[in-house]
C-alpha cells in the first residue's frame, strides 16, 4: 500500500488570500480525525502571488477517499467565503520514492520545486527510476531538505517531483542551465 499525495492548484484573488489560508487552517483538525491522513500544507508559486499549491499527504488510497469524503462538506468553505479565480487543478500521486524530510514536516518560510515530467506510452517507469536518480544527486546539494516523487494515479506515464529547500539560492543551485522540462517553485505558508 503506497502513500497518495493529493496536490489542488489554486487560483484566488490577491485580496481572498487571507480567507484561504483561514480556510486550510480551519480545515486541519477536520482532516486529523481521518485515519490515515499524514498531513495538509500549504504553498505560495513564488512566481504569481495569486497561485497555491495545496498538498494533502495520506498514508494509503483508502485515507485519500475518506479525506475527500471529509472535504465534501461545503459548509467550511462556504464560511471562509473564497473564490477562485479558477477551477481548482487536482492530481492524485502514488507516491514511488522519498528520502529526507517529509514534505509536511518542512517549516513555513522554507521552499519546494515541482516538476511534472510525461513519458513516452509505456515508459513511466524509466522516467521516475530516472528521477530517483536525479534526487538521489539533489542530496548532495547544502540546504537539500527531502525529496518525493511519484506517477498520477490517472497516468502513469505523468511522473511528479518534488523537492524541499531550506533556501531560495539551494534551489537555484539545483536547476541546470538548458533544463528542458518547467520546475515550479513555491514557499511554504501552512
Amino acid at each position: 500500500m503506497s502513500p497518495i499525495i493529493i496536490l489542488a492548484s489554486v487560483a484566488v484573488h490577491e485580496l481572498d488570500v487571507p480567507n484561504m489560508e483561514a480556510y486550510y487552517r480551519k480545515l486541519q483538525p477536520a482532516l486529523g480525525r481521518v485515519e490515515g491522513f499524514q498531513g495538509l500544507s500549504l504553498w505560495r508559486n513564488i512566481g504569481d502571488r495569486e497561485r497555491h499549491l495545496v498538498l494533502y499527504h495520506y498514508a494509503s488510497i483508502e485515507a485519500a477517499d475518506t479525506g475527500l469524503s471529509a472535504l465534501a462538506d461545503g459548509k467550511l468553505l462556504a464560511e471562509t467565503a473564497v473564490v477562485n479565480k479558477e477551477p481548482a487543478n487536482v492530481m492524485r500521486i502514488i507516491v514511488l520514492g522519498q528520502q529526507g524530510k517529509a514534505v509536511q514536516a518542512v517549516a513555513p518560510g522554507q521552499f519546494l520545486s515541482l516538476s511534472v515530467r510525461v513519458s513516452d506510452p509505456g515508459y513511466g517507469q524509466e522516467l521516475a527510476d530516472e528521477l530517483d536518480r536525479i534526487f538521489g544527486e539533489l542530496t548532495l546539494i547544502p540546504g537539500f531538505l527531502g525529496s518525493v516523487y511519484g506517477r498520477s494515479e490517472s497516468l502513469e506515464e505523468e511522473v511528479v517531483g518534488l523537492v524541499t529547500w531550506g533556501t531560495r539560492q539551494a534551489f537555484e543551485s539545483s536547476v541546470p542551465e538548458g533544463t528542458l522540462y518547467e520546475v515550479k517553485l513555491y514557499q511554504r505558508v501552512l
